[in-house]
Formats: C-alpha cells, structure tokens, sequence
C-alpha cells in the first residue's frame, strides 16, 4: 500500500516539477533574451497579461509541490537510501530559494507593474524589466537543479 502511493507522489511531484522547471528552461533557452528585445511598453504589457492567466495555477504549484515533497521525505524516510533522500532535499531547498526570490524580487516587481496604466511614465523601466528577467534566470537554475536532483532520485531507486 505505502509503495503504491509512494510512487503515485513521485509522479505527482515529478510531474508538477516538471511544469516548474519548464518555466525556467524556457527562459534560458531563449525566453530571456526575446524579452529583453521587445520594447518596454510591450514587456509589461506582456507581464500584466500573462500573469492574469498564470498566477493561481502556478501560485498552486508552488504551495504545493514543497508540501508534497516534503510529506514523500516523511513517509518515505526509512524506505529510501539516504542518497535519494538527499535528492528529494536538494529539490526541496531550490524551491525554498525559488520562493524566497519570488517573495523578495519577483512579486514585488509583479504587482508594481500589474498597477501601472501608462507605461510611458515609468521611470527606470527597462532596469526594472532587465531586473524581472535576471530574477526569471536566477529562478530558473534553482528550479532545473531541482528537477535534476528529482531526476537522479529517481534513477538511484
């Protein structure tokens, strides 16, 4: 039973990690520099349309896979080679860092933008937009990191 759903939780957390570190795969392959190309005012016009639509699935996501993560390490601690365990931990801690980078640079940036009705007026507005991707990319390697650790628990099982 408890195997069961211990591999029913990999695929869950394989899975929604997965959609997490799309996201930062995305904006180091090549996301990152087609934004930094486009014009302020279509860049933030981009950010307040794109964050209407992906802001409660991924705000889900981002909840609930350290939960899950961590309730996998819990149930399974003594099923696991310590190795795997470390695994599972290493992904647990670059979505910590992944949060705390959302919480400290990449909201705040968010709802400032998402406030904005003439872009014309911002002032520093393309250091702000170079800001809100170097955060992206920085997220990113915390989030490909931790999917490669979660990859590696995997083949170490």
């Amino acid at each position: 039973m408890i195997t069961s759903f211990s591999t029913s939780m990999q695929f869950i957390i394989v899975l929604a990690y997965f959609i997490i570190a799309a996201q930062g795969m995305c904006y180091h392959l090549a996301l990152g520099n087609a934004l930094r190309q486009i014009p302020l005012d279509h860049f933030l016009t981009l950010r307040q349309t794109i964050d209407r639509y992906l802001r409660k699935p991924l705000k889900a996501l981002y909840l609930g896979t350290p939960f899950l993560i961590l309730l996998w390490i819990v149930v399974n601690f003594h099923q696991h080679s310590c190795l795997t365990a470390s695994c599972y931990s290493i992904a647990l801690l670059c979505l910590f860092a992944d949060l705390w980078l959302i919480v400290k640079r990449s909201e705040p940036i968010n709802q400032l933008i998402n406030q904005l009705l003439h872009f014309q007026q911002v002032e520093g507005g393309h250091n702000l937009q170079e800001v809100w991707i170097k955060t992206m990319l920085q997220r990113g390697l915390f989030n490909i990191i931790g999917f490669i650790a979660i990859l590696i628990s995997l083949l170490l099982d």
